[in-house]
């Protein structure tokens, strides 16, 4: 048995940039949100601001938690 990885995951392929911008996407976007708050002038509670920074650091590592456990269950 010879180990090849297929063609649609080798370094540099389509398919493989396609899933490192999807990733980037979903891991930038709620600290891109956090980063234009300021930006249009919405200003948030002692309070609030901290739990956004919270949520937007917990948005991603709960994504893939949520997505790996969807998709063990098939």
């Amino acid at each position: 048995m010879t180990n090849q990885i297929p063609l649609e995951e080798k370094v540099g392929s389509p398919r493989m940039l396609r899933g490192m911008f999807l990733k980037a996407l979903c891991c930038g976007t709620p600290f891109l949100l956090v980063l234009t708050i300021p930006l249009f002038g919405i200003s948030l509670s002692g309070v609030l601001w901290p739990l956004l920074i919270l949520l937007a650091m917990l948005a991603c590592p709960l994504g893939t938690y949520l997505m790996m456990r969807t998709m063990n269950k098939k």
